[in-house]
């Protein structure tokens, strides 16, 4: 990433370099869900950072509740909440300027359209060397201000505007106006979760050995059109009365999806099974897992089905 710095910039982290042995790096990012995407891989990259290279700072914009605390950071990484309450709540950005100035933050990676505005915006004005945004894919569609802002604010502030697959990257640049030489392609990594002891998904659940079985994992948001998904799988239980479907995650959208079920009469036949930690046994223990996004930039859930050999549709 560095090869989109401009030549100033890498004099003021060459200087920092040389004056201390560590990169300070801020990660910036909304909220921290154990199963979301962008989530995850910030969760890893903050992780995976070289220890005597680089000290890292997790920063979360909102207020966490509940599950929204596990964030699976290796001991060492600092966290700190800026408890925002609303969209408007911008007193609590003081804390990340101080952090920003007074700690001599070297880079600030932010992750989501949210973070990418206000981390370039606030990495600019404490004059950061290097202000990194990272789009986790969006339908480039719809919101006139998000792609305006994407284009000149954050696309102008960034010194590289992180695409997470070539798709992207081209629709940043033809539909948003990002600037080409400011864009780079950085796909998910596969990302192993944390090993646990073995357990048998279908009898936890009680489905019997040779019951037809579908799932998928995902943070419930309109986006990932899991309404879609049940409807589909309504149609199949008419011809396969036995089948059932296992939906992991939890999210706005549960309620709504619940009710879904409902109306299509196969509530009995769909297990929310919330916030669920072992995806590789669950993916392990099914016959197809299932996608319905209306979009995805490069989906950790269609890696992991790959890696346990389960059919993705």
């Amino acid at each position: 990433m560095t090869r989109q710095v401009s030549q100033s910039r890498v004099g003021d982290l060459t200087g920092a370099v040389a004056a201390r042995e560590r990169l300070r790096v801020v990660m910036l990012i909304n909220k921290m869900h154990p199963l979301g995407g962008a989530e995850r891989v910030t969760a890893a990259l903050a992780n995976h950072l070289p220890v005597d290279r680089f000290e890292v700072t997790v920063t979360t914009t909102r207020f966490p509740t509940g599950a929204l605390r596990n964030m699976s950071l290796r001991p060492g990484i600092p966290h700190l909440s800026l408890d925002r309450r609303h969209r408007l709540d911008l007193v609590p950005f003081r804390k990340l300027m101080a952090v920003l100035q007074h700690q001599q933050i070297d880079v600030i990676h932010a992750h989501m359209f949210g973070s990418n505005l206000w981390g370039s915006m606030f990495g600019r004005l404490t004059k950061v060397p290097a202000v990194i945004a990272h789009e986790h894919s969006w339908s480039f569609e719809g919101s006139r201000w998000r792609r305006v802002l994407d284009g000149q604010v954050i696309g102008r502030l960034a010194d590289a505007f992180v695409a997470v697959s070539e798709r992207d990257r081209r629709r940043m640049i033809e539909v948003e106006g990002v600037p080409a030489e400011k864009t780079v392609v950085i796909p998910n990594p596969y990302i192993p979760r944390p090993m646990r002891p073995p357990i048998d998904v279908r009898r936890s659940l009680g489905i019997a050995p040779g019951a037809p079985l579908l799932a998928t994992v995902a943070v419930l948001r309109p986006e990932k059109a899991l309404g879609v998904l049940i409807e589909a799988f309504s149609l199949l239980r008419s011809s396969l009365p036995e089948v059932r479907l296992l939906i992991a995650g939890d999210g706005v959208c549960r309620e709504s999806l619940e009710h879904r079920a409902a109306q299509l009469d196969v509530s009995d036949a769909v297990l929310f099974l919330g916030q669920w930690e072992d995806v590789g046994a669950l993916l392990e223990a099914v016959d197809v897992a299932a996608i319905t996004s209306d979009r995805e930039g490069a989906p950790l859930f269609a890696v992991e089905s790959m890696v346990h050999h389960t059919p993705l549709v």
